[in-house]
Formats: structure tokens, sequence, C-alpha cells
């Protein structure tokens, strides 16, 4: 946003059903999940980064993408038992 001279500003709906009415009255970015279904109707458009540039990133110029990576979800079937 920065880079781009785009005025930004963050927000966080009080509740999931103003979240998904949010982006839909104002011009906004908004977080998307799948499977999420709340934006179907939306007509999102997903926003692109050029692909990574280390060297760039390295001065301070994050104008390109972060690294890929995963993000996971660990859970163990005994935290239910661990909590008492």
């Amino acid at each position: 946003a920065v880079a781009s001279k785009m005025p930004i500003a963050f927000a966080v709906a009080k509740d999931s059903t103003f979240y998904h009415e949010l982006p839909q009255r104002l011009k906004t970015l908004f977080y998307w999940w799948i499977p999420d279904d709340g934006f179907v109707g939306a007509h999102a458009k997903r926003l692109f980064f050029e692909e990574t540039d280390l060297e760039a990133r390295s001065r301070g110029d994050y104008r390109t993408a972060s690294e890929s990576l995963t993000l996971d979800k660990v859970a163990s079937p005994y935290v239910k038992d661990a909590s008492h």
C-alpha cells in the first residue's frame, strides 16, 4: 500500500455478520478463506504480488510477495483431557 501510495486503514468487524456485510457496502480489501462461502456473490478479485525478489527484500523493499509458506492446524486428541 505504501509503495503504491494507497491510503489504507485496518479494522476488525464486531461479528461475522458485519464482516460479511462490510465489503459489500464499501469498496474495500478483505480477507477471504476457503471453505467460507460468505463472499461468493461479492465478485471478489484475488490480489497478486510479483514473484519474490529476495535481493530487494533483503534491502527492506517488500513490494514483492513473501516466500511461500504452508499454514497448518495441528491438534491433539488429548487437549480436552489436559484441561482438567
